[in-house]
């Protein structure tokens, strides 16, 4: 047999893979994995159970209280003298006498001889004048006894009513106008004469003065100034919005510093100052001043004023800090939960404020929150009076 004659074998045929062993195999695998989820969940680890704990924010609050606001208003003064006074001679002359207190600092009584001038020229001007009065008085008794002759001498010759030259009632007041004229010369003598003495008008303490043994003065020329150091007061200023306030009578509180101590004194009101001043645009209240143990304020200290105020009622006072923008305030009320509440600013100081809008009793919150929302509830901490 040829080559090309011999027969070739057929190839294998492969079979194919088992359809149902395929499906068993996926069967197998699903079971396997259900199997292993039911073991995992029965014996995994249980989680431990918390109870879940609301937290709120706790504040602070300030309990208002009802009471009637005493204010006091703060301002400061110079203390003054009420009564100040620039001396000067009346009469013209040379100092022969000068007091040793009339000094800068001096402290002078009530009709201290202060200065004294030469008075011999005003005596002898006196003595001319009482001789002058005295033969006007001469010449007026002269008049009233011609007079008397004459209108006897008139009666004895008519019945008619005499005329005024013959009861000399013209020479008479001449006379009598002499009388006057002299008596006024002798007077001015005399207050002249006084004059050369110079004497403190009033108590106190001299600021200046401007003359010295042996100097010739004019009249009228100034010999120094003087000031009532026990009779002082206070041009307190205040500001308009506190001008409405000030009480018309009540105790002032007056303090001040010397040196290393602090001195309080006590003043009253005594009136108060009419006009507003534009520059400053306050207005001013008169105080007198009252001795303390110390005595009395030096003229010139700085002093710090307390004012009284009248009385506000229907007004509560709390802290700045329980105020919010557009002066609102935060209430707590009795479930603890937060409330807006609009007040109306009576008075501000420089801590606390009186305010209307609110009620005894009342809960402030003054704690700062981040978020505050009406109906909130808080935790109320340990509240502040």
């Amino acid at each position: 047999m040829s080559a090309e004659s011999e027969i070739v074998p057929p190839a294998p045929v492969r079979k194919p893979v088992s359809q149902m062993r395929l499906w068993l195999s996926i069967l197998g695998v699903l079971l396997f994995t259900f199997a292993a989820l039911a073991l995992m969940k029965q014996f995994r680890p249980e989680a431990k159970k918390e109870e879940r704990v609301e937290m709120m924010p706790a504040v602070e609050v300030f309990t208002v209280t009802a009471a009637t606001a005493e204010l006091r208003i703060n301002s400061q003064a110079v203390v003054e003298s009420r009564r100040e006074v620039t001396l000067s001679s009346e009469v013209s002359g040379k100092i022969i006498e000068v007091s040793p207190q009339w000094k800068r600092g001096g402290m002078v009584k009530k009709n201290d001889l202060l200065v004294k001038l030469d008075k011999a020229d005003f005596t002898a001007a006196r003595a001319r004048a009482e001789s002058a009065y005295a033969h006007a008085m001469e010449q007026l008794e002269m008049e009233n006894v011609q007079a008397a002759l004459s209108l006897e001498e008139w009666k004895r010759v008519s019945n008619a009513e005499p005329s005024a030259l013959t009861k000399r009632d013209p020479q008479v007041n001449r006379a009598k106008a002499l009388v006057a004229s002299t008596q006024a010369d002798v007077e001015k003598a005399r207050r002249d004469e006084e004059r050369t003495e110079i004497r403190a008008p009033f108590e106190g303490r001299v600021r200046s003065t401007a003359i010295e043994e042996g100097a010739y003065v004019g009249a009228g020329q100034a010999l120094g100034m003087m000031y009532a150091d026990q009779d002082l007061e206070l041009r307190v200023p205040v500001s308009l919005h506190d001008y409405a306030f000030v009480a018309t009578e009540g105790e002032v509180k007056l303090e001040g510093k010397i040196g290393n101590d602090r001195m309080q004194w006590s003043g009253k009101i005594t009136r108060f100052d009419g006009e507003i001043e534009r520059s400053t645009n306050s207005g001013y209240i008169l105080v007198s001043v009252q001795a303390s143990a110390q005595g009395y304020p030096p003229v010139g200290l700085f002093v710090e004023v307390s004012l009284p105020a009248k009385p506000l009622q229907d007004v509560m006072k709390i802290p700045r800090t329980a105020v919010g923008e557009e002066q609102r305030v935060i209430v707590v009320n009795a479930q603890d939960q937060l409330e807006f509440r609009t007040i109306e600013i009576i008075r501000a100081e420089t801590q606390d404020l009186f305010v209307r809008g609110l009620k005894a009793g009342d809960r402030l919150c003054v704690t700062r929150m981040q978020v505050a929302l009406p109906g909130m509830t808080v935790r109320v901490a340990e509240p502040l009076r």
